[in-house]
């Protein structure tokens, strides 16, 4: 009688999509390599093997970028140039320069809103799966209340705002995942992780935009949110910690500048 080996959850996201075995060597496994596949793995697996060393794409997220929005001008230029911070990884499959263009996130002093050529409730079909999830499942749970301010207070401004949204759409598909093993939702949700803490990896080295009030605001939800992510996820490696320290920072330049900010839906933030 042959031996029936239970399923595992740590192999590729590659073979895991192509239904193969994966022989999970880091940071790329032979199956791929054999066929000349992009080898992707999820968020957790490359944060304990320290595959963002390893891979270079156009695409970028580490959440350790994060600490540096807390630091002075001399740490961060210091530390900009170390490998963890100067090298990106795709949680998909590889983009190329005009997808990456696509997805980029930016800040539009019109709208003052960040907004992307492709909007992130947009980015692929699971996205509005992931939508609805957060609306009736994520969102009630992270604080039971009759009005819901996850989705009371935090929604209409992510309707408008991309960033806060690729976070809010990476939290949803986190908590999917804990009840629901499925390929295409682990992608959207490392895809809308990835955008999010690659812009605010950006944005932490633009000191004209951290003196902007409806920034700090939109940084500090957004930071807010990923922290519930990296908790959902399992990631208690020190990630929830890089959020908290960056909130702190953002929260004390923000009392500084509250007095700028109009919009009713703002204020009540």
């Amino acid at each position: 009688m042959s031996q029936i080996y239970p399923r595992t959850r740590t192999g590729c996201l590659t073979c895991r999509q192509r239904k193969k075995k994966c022989d999970e060597a880091k940071p790329g496994c032979r199956a791929c390599k054999r066929n000349k596949l992009d080898c992707s793995w999820p968020p957790h697996i490359r944060r304990r093997f320290n595959l963002d060393n390893n891979q270079t794409t156009s695409n970028t997220g580490d959440t350790n970028a994060l600490v540096l929005v807390g630091k002075s001008s001399s740490e961060t230029s210091a530390e900009s140039t170390s490998p963890s911070l100067s090298a990106g990884i795709s949680p998909g499959s590889t983009l190329n320069t005009e997808r990456s263009q696509l997805d980029e996130v930016a800040w539009s002093p019109r709208f003052n809103n960040f907004i992307s050529p492709i909007r992130a409730g947009m980015l692929s079909p699971v996205s509005q799966v992931l939508i609805s999830h957060y609306l009736e499942s994520t969102a009630p749970k992270l604080a039971p209340s009759p009005d819901v301010p996850f989705v009371s207070w935090i929604m209409p401004v992510a309707y408008n705002d991309d960033l806060l949204m690729h976070s809010i759409l990476a939290l949803s598909g986190a908590h999917l995942s804990c009840s629901k093993e499925s390929i295409e939702i682990q992608h959207a949700t490392s895809r809308h992780y990835s955008l999010a803490v690659q812009t605010l990896r950006r944005i932490s080295e633009d000191e004209t935009l951290l003196r902007e009030p409806l920034v700090l605001l939109r940084l500090i939800l957004t930071v807010m949110i990923l922290c519930h992510y990296e908790v959902i996820s399992g990631n208690l490696d020190g990630s929830p910690f890089a959020h908290l320290r960056a909130s702190r920072y953002l929260l004390l330049e923000l009392r500084n500048r509250r007095e700028q900010i109009k919009t009713a839906s703002e204020l009540k933030l």
